[in-house]
């Protein structure tokens, strides 16, 4: 509901209204079934008992909503310089780590000298 008031009349006629439209039946989903919850806890009564198999269904395409991460992998691709960059830092974690071991292993052999001083 927020997105729809920030986005207005965009937010069904952008280019990603597919998944505007994922986002809304799962929040409008999800907010149903807190209600029911809810509902249950105060009347005592279980309304979800023959709906079970729609909450899994629900929790399913909850799951779905994750492959839009996988839409900024994709985007990532695309942009050299930033690539470049990851690769440079991943290539050089493997020295970082060695150097903090080196690092370590002076400080426990000064640590050692000086307390036995």
């Amino acid at each position: 509901p927020l997105r729809i008031y920030a986005e207005r009349g965009l937010f069904f006629r952008s280019q990603e209204k597919t998944w505007n439209c994922l986002d809304l039946f799962l929040v409008t989903s999800s907010l149903v079934e807190v209600i029911f919850d809810i509902v249950n806890e105060i009347s005592g009564q279980d309304l979800m008992n023959t709906s079970l198999s729609t909450a899994r269904i629900i929790r399913i395409l909850r799951v779905t909503r994750m492959i839009r991460i996988l839409r900024i992998a994709r985007i990532i691709r695309f942009v050299r310089a930033l690539r470049t960059m990851l690769y440079s830092i991943m290539s050089t974690l493997k020295s970082v780590i060695w150097a903090m071991a080196l690092l370590l292993m002076i400080l426990f052999f000064f640590g050692i000298v000086l307390t036995q001083a």
